[in-house]
C-alpha cells in the first residue's frame, strides 16, 4: 500500500480496529499534503460521509480502489467532490481524475497524534 509517487499521499490503514469502528488510525505516505500532514504522520480518521469543505478526508482512489489516499475537499460538484492536496505541485488528485464520488470518501481525517504534538484538525 505504500507508494513512493511522491505526488500521492497515501494513508496505511491499521487493522487494529474494527471496520464498524468509527475511527481507524493510518499512517501518511507521500508530500501531497504538505505542511499540513507528512510521510510518516499517523492520523486519526472518523469514518463519515458528512464533508465540508475544507475538511481533509480518506477517500479511495478512484483509479485503484484498494488504495486509500488523503486530500483536501475543495468543493461538491454533480459528480462529487472536487479535491486537492495542499501541495500542488506534488499531488495528484482532481486536476487528474475528475471529482470524487461522495461513496469514496471513507472519512474525516480529525487528529494527527504522531509525531507529537498531537493536533486536532476539528471536532468529531
Amino acid at each position: 500500500m505504500y507508494s513512493r509517487d511522491p505526488t500521492l499521499t497515501e494513508m496505511q490503514p491499521r487493522d487494529l480496529m474494527p471496520t464498524e469502528s468509527p475511527i481507524f488510525t493510518a499512517a501518511i505516505a507521500g508530500d501531497s499534503m504538505l505542511p499540513v500532514l507528512r510521510a510518516g504522520d499517523w492520523v486519526l480518521v472518523r469514518r463519515t460521509r458528512g464533508t465540508q469543505s475544507g475538511h481533509i478526508i480518506a477517500i479511495q482512489d478512484p483509479r485503484k480502489p484498494e488504495r486509500i489516499l488523503v486530500k483536501r475537499a475543495i468543493r461538491p460538484m454533480a459528480g462529487g467532490w472536487w479535491v486537492l492536496g495542499d501541495n500542488p505541485e506534488r499531488s495528484t488528485d482532481s486536476r487528474s481524475f475528475g471529482p470524487v464520488s461522495g461513496e469514496l470518501v471513507l472519512g474525516r481525517v480529525v487528529a494527527r497524534y504522531y509525531p507529537l504534538p498531537f493536533r486536532w484538525f476539528g471536532f468529531f
